[in-house]
């Protein structure tokens, strides 16, 4: 079972401590990389630390409110 141990293997001299960090700090980078992505779009989509949400539409509220009848209408024939 010792030789499946990475710090055992390390320290004996089986691997190079270099590589092993170098491993390491590319799995940190990519957990680094998606928290951040994580945050920015929560700060874009959900309107995070007081940023003003983009709208999903440029259509004006009496457009929407048509469409909503229209809708409705529909559900309301079936």
């Amino acid at each position: 079972m010792d030789l499946l141990d990475p710090l055992n293997s390390v320290a004996g001299g089986g691997t190079n401590f270099d590589t092993v960090r170098l491993i390491m700090l590319m799995i940190g980078t990519f957990f680094f990389g998606a928290l951040t992505a994580a945050i920015q779009r929560g700060v874009k989509e959900q309107g995070w630390f007081g940023f003003k949400k983009p709208s999903r539409t440029t259509q004006t509220k009496e457009q929407m409110q048509r469409l909503e009848d229209i809708a409705n209408n529909a559900n309301d024939s079936e």
